[in-house]
């Protein structure tokens, strides 16, 4: 009817009816097409990282925009510059809303959630893990399965003929797990929706350190570490150390007399860290002295002029500060001449103007990119070992490290899955209750339970031998096959 009204009056007036604007409208592309836009969308999701948002995206193609079509404009839309996208002529506004970013995140497939803690990425199969897995792991393990010992569900040693001379091997793998005060049962009987009040958040914290052999737990029990953590307070690579060098081999060595220990560790990083004097290119500026004040032990190189001889290389200087890389490349005779060299190559930071570290830098098939990549390309500095497995190695034992992504062949973990169990049916919601309750839900797994648990993870080595893909049915029923020599463990009692 207001149309109706509206024509009449402008017929009166004009003598003839107005033309409608409906389908009016010029058809445009979406700025989504265009590769410019497009190319500064993905620079600014590779430079924000986690903190990518809205509004950030729109002041980034803002910003392209005014740099690409820098014109002056009018404030009236009729004045506005046509521009050509993929052919098809548009008027616009040189500015992006943070609405407008929002929309466009959602059709590129980013969605606004909740970050849950303990989610991470399945990478079982992803290039540098499975390659590690398949051509290191178990490689290894294979290789050192005839000389470990093995045992029935009787927990008795099952003979075979052993080397002379050779010791044989025991397995020892190690996890360090936290456990929550108010940690408790996830799903309860509930009457009528009355759900009861328990307290916000996780509560206070304990971090537990244990190592496992195949028939219980080493030193049954004595070796784990039970520590309050939280604030300042958490669990380091000098206490894994400490408890390593006063508590686990001591224990291994009286347990297993005449054996070999053969100890797995995760890839955490302070499983991997170096002791203060190792060869590590990162504590060594370009020239002599720096930051880093502790001596490094010496190296070694290929003598220039002889490639037969192995000569010795001390990293430190007469005055006693560390050479600096070019110092030690020119002694090696790798110093390029004629052209600068970069201490290390580098690659925008998250602020304007920040450089940081190229992390394919040490991995570029060109070791002459930087210094860094350069020395850290020697044999010395490339057969330089963690801390961890210096300490056992030096001891007589040996180290293998589990893939990543792949805590299911660590049977330790299992072990934890049960004590929680135990913890969240008997929590009381308070820290006293938690340092009384968790040593009671580790010592209440029986070693009959723990060998199940190791025997799983073998089945679940020789799944991946097969090429059995992880998580499918055939992974399941090849690792929860059941035998009629023993009862074997089935997938409930894994849980």
């Amino acid at each position: 009817m207001e149309r109706i009204l509206k024509q009449e009056v402008a017929y009166i007036r004009y003598g003839k009816l107005p033309i409608p604007k409906q389908g009016g409208h010029v058809k445009v592309a979406s700025w989504l097409t265009d590769e410019g836009t497009m190319l500064t969308i993905r620079e600014y999701m590779s430079q924000a990282g986690e903190g990518m948002d809205s509004t950030g995206l729109a002041k980034a193609v803002t910003n392209y925009w005014g740099q690409t079509y820098d014109e002056e404009i009018s404030r009236h839309d009729d004045q506005l510059p046509m521009i050509s996208i993929t052919g098809i002529q548009r008027r616009i506004k040189l500015a992006l809303s943070s609405r407008s970013a929002r929309a466009w995140l959602l059709k590129l497939g980013w969605n606004w959630k909740e970050v849950k803690r303990g989610v991470y990425h399945d990478g079982h199969e992803r290039a540098d893990v499975k390659a590690y897995r398949n051509d290191t792991f178990l490689p290894r393990m294979r290789l050192y399965k005839p000389r470990m010992l093995e045992w029935d569900e009787t927990l008795t040693i099952i003979e075979k003929e052993q080397v002379v001379g050779v010791k044989p091997i025991v397995f020892i793998t190690h996890d360090e797990c936290t456990f929550n005060s108010n940690d408790g049962r996830k799903r309860i009987w509930i009457h009528n929706d009355k759900a009861p009040l328990r307290k916000k958040g996780r509560g206070q914290g304990l971090h537990v350190s244990d190592f496992l052999t195949p028939v219980g737990r080493l030193g049954g029990g004595d070796v784990c570490e039970i520590m309050k953590c939280g604030g300042d307070v958490w669990w380091t690579g000098e206490l894994m150390l400490k408890q390593l060098t006063e508590k686990a081999i001591p224990a291994f060595e009286k347990a297993f007399p005449g054996c070999q220990g053969l100890f797995a560790f995760d890839n955490a990083k302070i499983h991997q860290k170096y002791a203060p004097d190792a060869l590590q290119v990162g504590n060594l500026n370009l020239t002599p002295g720096g930051k880093n004040l502790l001596p490094m032990r010496p190296g070694y190189y290929r003598d220039p002029s002889n490639p037969n001889t192995i000569l010795p290389q001390s990293m430190m200087g007469r005055d006693g500060r560390l050479k600096g890389l070019q110092i030690v490349l020119q002694e090696r005779g790798l110093w390029p001449s004629g052209r600068k060299f970069l201490t290390q190559c580098s690659i925008p930071g998250d602020s304007p103007g920040e450089r940081k570290p190229n992390p394919a830098c040490k991995h570029a098939t060109n070791a002459n990119c930087c210094a860094r990549a350069l020395l850290s390309s020697q044999p010395d500095f490339q057969a330089q070992k963690c801390q961890l497995q210096e300490t056992l190695e030096a001891a007589g034992h040996m180290v293998i490290f589990y893939p990543v992504y792949h805590c299911e062949l660590n049977f330790i973990e299992y072990f934890w899955g049960r004590a929680k169990v135990y913890t969240r049916a008997h929590c009381e919601y308070s820290f006293p209750a938690l340092v009384r309750i968790v040593p009671i839900a580790l010592a209440q797994i029986s070693d009959v339970l723990i060998w199940k648990y190791y025997q799983c993870t073998l089945r679940m080595m020789d799944a991946y031998r097969n090429n059995i893909v992880y998580g499918s049915e055939d992974f399941k029923k090849y690792v929860f096959t059941r035998y009629s020599s023993h009862r074997w463990i089935s997938e409930s009692e894994l849980l």
